[in-house]
């Protein structure tokens, strides 16, 4: 459901920040009235982090524990902060020793409409994307068991191939 309500967007759609964020809150309303209505869905939630482009421009949106990094040079950035209950300890300079590692803080669904409400990020990411620059998009089935270091080395090795293949075109012309 959370993605149904991006996927018929299109690069032509000339969308902003505000219309991305009712869109988003649309889907979370439809998904906690689809869990109200059928038992077996009740409390159901997901976790978002995309990226929607058009000629004027890219917006982010997050809420959950998904990610999305930007690679610039040989540089690794994280660009969303995770809504989980290890962050906020972080964030409050306490012990994460006895926090379990699922609790999300923040998602689409659960049963709460406000459970995105406060937490959602949408923003302009035009100064991310320059040239050269990429982004790509992870949920915790590669974050939590790749460390940003194997992340940045794997993308190392992409770039340089990328460059080789270049270099090896430009070469046999």
């Amino acid at each position: 459901m959370a993605v149904d309500s991006v996927r018929g967007l299109k690069h032509f759609d000339l969308l902003e920040k505000g219309d991305i964020t009712g869109m988003l809150e649309k889907s979370n309303r439809d998904i906690v009235a689809y869990g109200d209505d059928n038992l077996e869905y009740e409390n159901m939630a997901t976790t978002l982090t995309g990226i929607y482009f058009n000629i004027s421009g890219q917006i982010l949106f997050h809420v959950g524990n998904t990610r999305a990094y930007l690679f610039s040079g040989d540089y690794l950035t994280c660009c969303t902060k995770d809504h989980t209950a290890i962050q906020e300890a972080k964030d409050a300079h306490q012990s994460i020793e006895d926090i379990p590692s699922n609790i999300i803080t923040a998602c689409m669904g659960g049963g709460n409409e406000l459970s995105m409400k406060d937490y959602l990020v949408v923003e302009n990411i035009e100064a991310y994307l320059t040239n050269g620059n990429m982004l790509m998009l992870t949920s915790d089935g590669i974050h939590d068991y790749v460390t940003d270091d194997e992340i940045k080395a794997v993308y190392g090795q992409v770039k340089n191939r990328e460059f080789s293949r270049n270099k090896d075109l430009k070469d046999m012309l």
